[in-house]
C-alpha cells in the first residue's frame, strides 16, 4: 500500500496505533508525501515498523516534543558490504534494562536532514540496553547492499513506541582478512663428522714409532 504521509494527533485517538508491522508483507510504502513521510505529533506507543519510507519532501519520521515516550534512535558507527552481507555497528542510550527492536534501512542518498530516510527494508534484530541504559551493536545482515549506499536505523521499546530515523551511515567495502603466512620450521645443521684418509693414519701411525 503506498500512503502519502501519515500523522498521529491526541485529537485523533492518538496512542498505540500502528503504521505497517513485523510480519511480512506488513510493511507500507510511503513516499512522495510533501511534507513529514510520518508524523507522529503527540501520544505513545504508535509503532512505525517494516515501512519503506522515501522521496518525502520532510523527514521519514517525525517525533513531536514528548511524543512516544521520546524514544531515542540508534546511532550507527559504520557498516561494511562484502559479499552479500552487512556488517553494522553502533550503539543505542535509552532506558535501561529493555529490549528495543532495531529495523535496518538501505537508501542511494541520504536525507539533506541527516537522519533517513528508509527506502528498503533491509532486516531487524532485538538489542537490549544495560542497567545504565546503553547497548551496543554488532551485526552481520544477509543483504546486498552496494558500496556508496546509505544505511539508517530507528528503535522500538517493548511498548511500541518508535523512534525517528537514525543519522545516515554510509556503506563501505570491507576488508579483506589477510591470509597469514606459514612459519617455516627451522631445520638444525647436522654436525659434520670428521675423516680421515689413509696418508692420515700412516703419519699417526708413523708418529708413534718416533723416539
Amino acid at each position: 500500500m503506498l500512503i502519502t504521509g501519515a500523522t498521529f494527533n491526541n485529537t485523533g485517538g492518538a496512542s498505540n496505533n500502528a503504521v505497517g508491522g513485523v510480519t511480512p508483507g506488513a510493511g507500507n510504502i510511503i513516499a512522495f508525501n510533501g511534507g513529514n513521510g510520518v508524523n507522529v505529533n503527540s501520544g505513545n506507543g504508535n509503532a512505525v515498523l517494516s515501512n519503506p519510507i522515501y522521496a518525502n519532501s520532510g523527514l521519514g519520521i517525525r517525533i513531536g516534543s514528548g511524543a512516544n515516550n521520546s524514544q531515542a534512535s540508534p546511532i550507527l558507527n559504520s557498516a561494511f558490504s562484502s559479499a552479500g552481507n552487512l556488517s553494522i555497528q553502533g550503539t543505542l542510550n535509552s532506558l535501561p534494562n529493555m529490549t528495543f527492536r532495531f529495523e535496518f534501512f538501505s537508501n542511494p542518498a541520504c536525507d539533506s536532514s541527516g537522519f533517513g530516510e528508509g527506502q528498503t527494508f533491509l532486516g531487524s534484530t532485538s538489542v537490549s540496553t544495560d542497567m545504565s541504559g546503553q547497548a551496543s551493536l554488532n551485526l552481520s545482515l544477509s543483504a546486498s547492499v552496494s558500496v556508496g549506499q546509505f544505511v539508517t536505523a530507528t528503535a522500538t521499546d517493548p511498548n511500541s513506541n518508535t523512534s525517528g530515523f537514525s543519522p545516515c551511515v554510509q556503506v563501505a567495502a570491507a576488508t579483506p582478512t589477510p591470509t597469514p603466512t606459514p612459519t617455516p620450521t627451522p631445520t638444525s645443521t647436522p654436525t659434520p663428522t670428521p675423516t680421515y684418509s689413509d696418508s692420515d693414519a700412516h703419519t699417526k701411525s708413523d708418529s708413534r714409532h718416533i723416539s
